[in-house]
């Protein structure tokens, strides 16, 4: 056996059962949370779907000698985001080399008859495992509409509650859910959703101010008025020897961790934003020229990150090993104002 080789597929195998274990951590927690308007169900999907997308993208790349998984080292920790944009590409392009099983056969063949590991084979393996996941299962896009269906407005209006997935440029996979009103006009066809989802696309690319992009959202369409915009932000991951965060968080993992031991902290956000009223307006017309009659007020707080995130609600919250959070001092608690979960 060639142990140079296995060296080489160890820090990927590493890296990919630190995210693992992150993603297990956040399930954990957000299971147990409350969060306006957002099922539990579509929260415990979008995590598989974070799962599913780690475990194809290590199996596309785990014995690829030509591509290689890059990761966004800074105020990230997850996969570049083009890996996502490429994951369906790369499957489809792929050869069909057969059944797993068979795949399997012919390299333990290998691997017995000429006591050497076939690289080639190997590969193909592993490609034929992510293109079975990725046929029975659900990876994250860079935008996807996860819910749309409509509710009854405690105001008698129409109204209707949508959540979507981005995996943004950051590269952060992000979770929003947005109630909104409609006037007697609108009706949920496919040519209103899509209109709909090439806004919601547009402006999430980045992650915005939550006001900014319910300002942009409300003026985007005279008949759809956003009352109560929420998201959820995973990440950054912080992983020992593979990030470069230079804070002090970083810098008690890379203390802690062994030279070869990729030892994670992470954290999540998570935020919304409430309208508190609106106000007419006789001038202003939307892109397919439909006047609008009123706009939303929205409630963002004015104190520090409240108002520099341009929402009315703000929870962060940061998870670490017990000995990491200990080493962590009093000044750095108070600066990132985290809520700290140990384990």
């Amino acid at each position: 056996m060639n142990d140079e080789l296995f060296a080489l597929w160890q820090p990927l195998r590493k890296y990919m059962a630190c995210m693992s274990q992150t993603v297990d951590l956040w399930r954990g927690f957000l299971l147990t949370q409350t969060i306006d308007w957002l099922p539990q169900k579509e929260i415990g999907e979008w995590l598989e779907r974070i799962k599913t997308t780690l475990n194809v993208l290590e199996e596309l790349h785990i014995y690829d000698e030509l591509s290689s998984l890059s990761i966004s080292s800074q105020s990230s920790g997850f996969p570049d985001s083009k890996h996502i944009n490429q994951a369906k590409l790369m499957l489809d392009m792929m050869e069909k080399g057969g059944s797993i099983n068979s795949l399997k056969k012919a390299f333990l063949d290998t691997l017995f008859y000429e006591q050497s590991i076939n690289i080639h084979l190997l590969e193909k393996v592993a490609k034929a495992k992510a293109e079975n996941l990725l046929n029975k299962s659900d990876i994250l896009m860079p935008f996807q509409l996860t819910m749309l269906h409509e509710i009854k407005s405690s105001t008698g209006q129409r109204a209707f509650v949508c959540s979507w997935e981005r995996y943004v440029m950051q590269p952060f996979p992000v979770k929003y859910v947005m109630l909104f009103d409609v006037s007697d006009k609108w009706s949920p066809s496919e040519e209103e959703i899509n209109r709909l989802k090439h806004v919601l696309m547009e402006e999430t690319s980045l992650i915005f101010s939550l006001k900014d992009f319910a300002r942009t959202v409300d003026r985007s369409n005279a008949d759809i008025h956003p009352k109560w915009i929420g998201r959820i932000i995973l990440g950054p991951v912080f992983i020992s020897n593979v990030t470069q965060d230079d804070h002090q968080l970083q810098h008690v993992l890379n203390d802690i961790a062994a030279p070869d031991e990729f030892l994670g902290a992470s954290r999540i956000i998570y935020e919304y934003l409430v309208s508190e009223g609106e106000e007419s307006v006789k001038t202003l017309i939307d892109p397919r020229g439909i006047r609008h009659t009123k706009i939303q007020k929205y409630a963002s707080r004015c104190d520090g990150e409240h108002s520099e995130r341009g929402v009315t609600h703000l929870e962060k919250h940061l998870f670490a090993p017990h000995d990491v959070i200990q080493r962590l001092d009093s000044e750095y608690r108070k600066e990132i104002g985290h809520q700290l979960n140990s384990y």
